[in-house]
């Protein structure tokens, strides 16, 4: 292992000097150092390992998950920190505006599959609430300088 300075490392699997934060950490004896490989290295290998080995690759998912959920506080923290996510993203409407955009193409794809005819859909204007056809709704993105 050849360490040039502080801020770069060599993989050694394909030789290459990078940053350290291309890297996984090490825990070896109490003190933390980079991985010998670099993280694209490792991903790679580790790919190519679980093609190779399917069931052993099971078992040890088996075994993370059973460690993960016999931890509830661990599970309870993931779960507000998710929900924080979520509440945080449905404040940006453009984002509410990208599901709405979902919903009404998946409604046209079932609709298509049941040999149904389409109508169209009227929308919600992600800055008032308010429901307006789809055509008006692009007319107010292009005012604002969104599209």
């Amino acid at each position: 292992m050849i360490v040039v300075n502080k801020r770069y490392h060599r993989c050694s699997r394909c030789g290459i000097f990078k940053s350290r934060d291309q890297f996984y950490r090490h825990r070896d004896h109490g003190r933390v150092r980079p991985s010998s490989w670099c993280k694209l290295c490792k991903r790679e290998a580790t790919k190519k390992w679980r093609a190779q080995h399917p069931e052993r690759a099971r078992e040890q998912d088996r075994r993370a998950n059973a460690r993960w959920y016999a931890k509830p506080e661990k599970r309870a923290i993931a779960a507000a920190r998710t929900k924080r996510w979520q509440a945080e993203r449905w404040q940006d409407p453009m984002y509410r505006l990208a599901q709405a955009e979902m919903r009404r193409m998946r409604y046209r794809e079932r609709a298509e599959r049941e040999g149904r005819t389409v109508r169209a859909l009227p929308v919600k204007n992600p800055w008032t609430g308010k429901r307006m056809p789809v055509w008006r709704l692009e007319q107010a993105i292009k005012a604002r300088g969104l599209a």
